[in-house]
């Protein structure tokens, strides 16, 4: 049993030991991981700008064809009107030359 407590005690000092006697990063390490890190920062700021420009401009082109349809649709429904009233006159037309007076 003691046997046991002394393998214990002898493999936590060692893991212990070991752990305080790494090193910390050195000046250099640390700046060279802050740029890492930075850079992945400037890459996906970079494509956030992008992602908005482009939708900005989906936007505009999306507006433009919202007016272009509202203009549509009025010539169109100008059009039925107009069309309807030249066959309705038509029809008139035709049921006076069908049935003289």
């Amino acid at each position: 049993m003691n046997k046991i407590i002394l393998i214990a005690a002898i493999t936590s000092f060692t893991v212990i030991a070991s752990g305080c006697a790494s090193k910390a990063p050195s000046f250099g390490q640390s700046i060279e991981a802050e740029g890492k890190a930075v850079s992945g920062l400037g890459t996906q700021w970079d494509k956030g700008q992008a992602m908005i420009k482009k939708g900005n401009k989906l936007i505009r082109k999306g507006n433009k064809q919202i007016s272009q349809g509202k203009e549509d649709l009025a010539d169109g429904n100008a059009l039925v009107k107009s069309g309807e009233r030249l066959v309705s006159d038509a029809e008139k037309a035709y049921g006076k030359v069908k049935t003289p007076e």
